[in-house]
């Protein structure tokens, strides 16, 4: 249905990181897990845009960082994943 295109890059990412998310304790922190993979994805996908790709080019000092709210606690959360001109600054998924 229409919710399969939008959860379908959530599903990619949790078979590619399974081994992963099978490592987590319960439900909930394999929930957590994924959702803090889906902000580094989200980083990376945004870093490729190509207004994004094209203001790097220009000489732009542009920078996404990767932030999660955390419902259990109403906090955002700093991932350390941020992007600048050309390249990874941090990973969270690591």
């Amino acid at each position: 249905g229409l919710s399969d295109h939008w959860l379908e890059p959530i599903r990619r990412l949790a078979r590619s990181y399974a081994v992963d998310l099978a490592a987590c304790e319960g439900d909930e922190d394999r929930r957590d897990k994924l959702a803090e993979l889906n902000v580094v994805e989200g980083v990376r996908r945004v870093s490729e845009t190509p207004i994004l790709q094209k203001a790097w080019a220009r000489g732009a000092d542009v920078r996404v960082h990767g932030l999660i709210y955390g419902l259990k606690d109403g906090r955002l959360r700093n991932l350390d994943c941020s992007i600048g001109p050309g390249h990874f600054v941090e990973e969270a998924a690591q």
